[in-house]
């Protein structure tokens, strides 16, 4: 049974999901690319923080707009305290501790997968022999 189409992103090489999860984290959704790497804890926290602060971003605008139309069809200047920078800031700053939590864990899984491939050319074994004769392929199989 697929799970979210995660079949499909475990087929993709090793180096290109890292990639792709970094760029999603950093310029799609904070905690997307997480949450496909396996950090599903901390992906659903940076997708909750980040969600959240648009949303108060977007509560601002729907009020800030309503408040805008009032004043139009009213005449009247618009009252001062319709701007509510408090939920623009708090929306902000919301989203931005989102953004950088995914940025630490789009770090860590950049560090993880550089080890990983560190340790794996250390333990591949070594290609070239030094010598131009090839090896022998066991007794009748050389034809020499």
């Amino acid at each position: 049974m697929h799970r979210l189409g995660i079949s499909k992103w475990q087929s993709l090489p090793p180096g290109v999901r890292v990639r792709a999860a970094i760029l999603l984290n950093q310029a799609a959704a904070p905690g997307l690319g997480s949450w496909l790497m396996g950090h599903c804890w901390a992906g659903a926290g940076q997708l909750l923080l980040a969600c959240g602060g648009l949303a108060m971003v977007g509560a601002w605008f729907v009020g800030l707009t309503g408040a805008v139309w009032r004043s139009l069809r009213s005449g009247e200047p618009m009252e001062p305290e319709a701007l509510r920078l408090e939920w623009l800031a708090r929306g902000f700053a919301c989203f931005g501790v989102g953004w950088l939590w995914s940025g630490v864990t789009s770090l860590q899984i950049w560090l993880r997968s550089r080890r990983e491939r560190q340790s794996f050319a250390e333990a591949a074994p070594s290609t070239s022999t030094g010598s131009k004769v090839p090896p022998r392929l066991g007794p009748g199989l050389n034809r020499g």
